[in-house]
């Protein structure tokens, strides 16, 4: 009776497993910014490891205002014109196409930059944009703010890309992931029920 038993939930389980959906989970390298080592807030590194700094090319890793671990990136205008925002991005490959991603990451600023009426920060996947646009620093809450956002997928790889306005002071940027949701096929429901029913079989054939 229990080889039975075993038997019909082994199978149920190996053939559901078979049909899950396709998205794998994908990793963002260096998210949390800890491959640097910043000597306790008296080195600031940058690019960070991974990482690409674009725009006015003010954008690195310190350890002034992590969310978790020994350090954080900042992203802030161009320090001789104040004019160009900082761009941090990574290309993220293995995608597929049709599935669905979740981008989450964690963004704060200091004073400086909540006081600044022209200061925003934004986000984006390829050509996705996130989080419904460029954030407003004003409206930012203080301390460390989450911004999760899911998207699906139209390329096999795409840049995520942060870029920050700021003339006055900095954003900080932590724990970047971006990971698949799962959605099981109907099929799997099919041949679960595929699987009760052998193993209602079984049953009555011991009985």
């Amino acid at each position: 009776m229990m080889r039975a038993v075993l038997a019909a939930g082994g199978l149920a389980m190996a053939i559901a497993g078979g049909f899950g959906s396709n998205a794998q989970a994908q990793s963002v390298l260096n998210g949390g910014f800890e491959l640097d080592d910043t000597f306790g807030n008296t080195v600031i590194v940058s690019p960070p490891t991974d990482w690409t700094v674009g725009g006015g090319g003010n954008a690195g890793v310190e350890s002034s205002d992590p969310h978790s671990g020994l350090n954080d990136a900042f992203l802030t205008n161009d320090l001789d014109t104040g004019l160009i925002p900082s761009t941090l991005s990574q290309t993220i490959s293995g995608l597929v196409i049709g599935d669905q991603y979740t981008v989450d990451f964690f963004l704060d600023a200091d004073a400086e930059t909540r006081g600044d009426p022209t200061a925003t920060f934004d986000a984006a996947l390829g050509d996705q944009d996130l989080i419904g646009g460029p954030i407003d620093a004003d409206a930012l809450a203080i301390g460390y703010n989450e911004f999760p956002d899911t998207l699906t997928a139209d390329a096999t790889s795409a840049e995520l890309l942060f870029t920050a306005n700021s003339s006055n002071g900095d954003f900080y940027l932590d724990d970047v992931s971006i990971s698949a949701v799962g959605v099981p096929e109907p099929i799997s429901a099919l041949v679960f029920a595929s699987a009760i029913g052998a193993f209602t079989l079984l049953r009555r054939r011991r009985t």
